[in-house]
């Protein structure tokens, strides 16, 4: 890390190389687990090797070792979800967005393998706004969603649910746009019991072809009718700062993982400390010492797969006809073409976020580095140096 920039604290690298060893001794990790572990412990570390910089005025020598974007590294992800941001938020049309969030009962958790639940969840949800989308007592028309799934909850529990962005309005098939009532995209109550009834179904048929099961000692009649009898939760309604609030909100989960360093507060020979806040009083932030084993793997739990998609487009998002389906979108609605979004350097970022300038001497604060040679990586065990 550039010595000009804030001195961290304890780092999520740390906590893993700490307790992951004897975590993965004692479990069976899928090999995307093991590949994040490794990243994330080797990550800007000799391990990966990196870039000498000398300073011409005083001399001094600069090494910046390797990233090593795995998207579920804390380091790693900032600048792509500043990216990401700007060009979803270029691509935003001029009409009222709504923040749509289906999540799934805790009693789901159960099923094996659990992970086959995120695919689920996403078609599901998607389905249940396009058809009420597409149905002419709301709105008779297409609209632009994009969903992204998010697993955990502030003390890294299992708490999974799709935030959606919905635009206000959609294209109908005569390419006419068609605007929802303002302030009012579609009935929270009639979307959940939708949305429960099609997930039942999908999951029904899953458990019947084999793809998800039941550990042997849930009755599956009994534990399926409880989940119909609960109530499932469906949130909605239109942001107050525009579609741009509801992007840098959900920034946080396109490109982060399940904790930042910036929430962790100590580590001793046995437990983990971190913040978290406790939304079911007033969002009090407290503190929750974990077993380190325990921490690590919490935080395996929401390490997604290789290829797994976190962040998905419905509508005239979908990707095929994105293109096509926004110009007749934006032309229905007399607005200007998207304009291109001009992409940040690293340099630009570190300023504008950080206030540092990455290309200045930090020992002498006077030259500017230049480039004096590759650091080929150290080969050693994860994240050593």
């Amino acid at each position: 890390m550039h010595p000009a920039w804030p001195s961290p604290g304890l780092t999520l690298a740390e906590v893993l190389r700490r307790f992951a060893p004897a975590y993965v001794e004692g479990h069976v990790l899928a090999g995307f687990q093991r590949r994040a572990l490794e990243a994330i412990t080797a990550c800007r570390t000799p391990a990966l090797g990196g870039q000498r910089y000398v300073c011409p005025h005083c001399g001094h020598e600069e090494l910046r070792f390797h990233s090593c974007g795995n998207r579920h590294c804390p380091k790693c992800q900032a600048l792509a979800k500043e990216r990401w941001v700007a060009s979803q938020g270029a691509q935003a049309l001029p009409v009222e967005y709504f923040h749509v969030v289906f999540t799934l009962p805790h009693g789901l958790n159960v099923l094996v393998p659990s992970r086959g639940l995120d695919g689920l969840l996403f078609s599901c949800a998607a389905q249940t706004l396009l058809d009420f989308a597409h149905n002419p007592r709301w709105l008779g028309a297409e609209p632009a969603i994009t969903a992204i799934l998010h697993t955990w909850d502030q003390q890294l529990r299992v708490h999974r649910h799709v935030h959606c962005l919905v635009s206000g309005g959609g294209l109908s098939a005569t390419g006419e746009w068609v605007s929802a009532k303002p302030h009012f995209l579609f009935p929270v109550r009639a979307l959940s019991r939708v949305f429960r009834g099609r997930f039942m179904a999908a999951l029904e048929s899953a458990l019947a072809q084999g793809r998800l099961r039941l550990p042997s000692a849930l009755p599956q009649a009994a534990w399926l009718a409880g989940l119909v009898r609960q109530d499932w939760v469906v949130y909605a309604k239109p942001p107050c700062g525009g579609p741009a609030q509801v992007l840098a909100y959900l920034g946080r989960y396109t490109h982060r993982t399940a904790i930042g360093d910036q929430r962790l507060l100590g580590m001793d020979d046995a437990l983990v400390r971190f913040r978290w806040r406790d939304r079911a009083h007033a969002n009090r932030v407290r503190v929750l010492a974990l077993p380190g084993e325990a921490f690590v793997g919490r935080f395996l739990h929401h390490v997604l797969p290789k290829g797994f998609q976190r962040i998905r487009h419905y509508g005239l998002l979908a990707n095929r006809f994105k293109a096509v389906n926004l110009a007749k979108a934006r032309a229905a609605l007399a607005a200007a073409p998207v304009a291109p979004v001009a992409v940040e350097s690293v340099a630009d970022f570190a300023w504008r976020v950080l206030g540092v300038d990455i290309h200045r001497c930090p020992a002498c604060g006077v030259g500017r580095l230049c480039w004096g040679g590759l650091l080929p990586p150290v080969r050693g065990p994860p994240g050593h140096g």
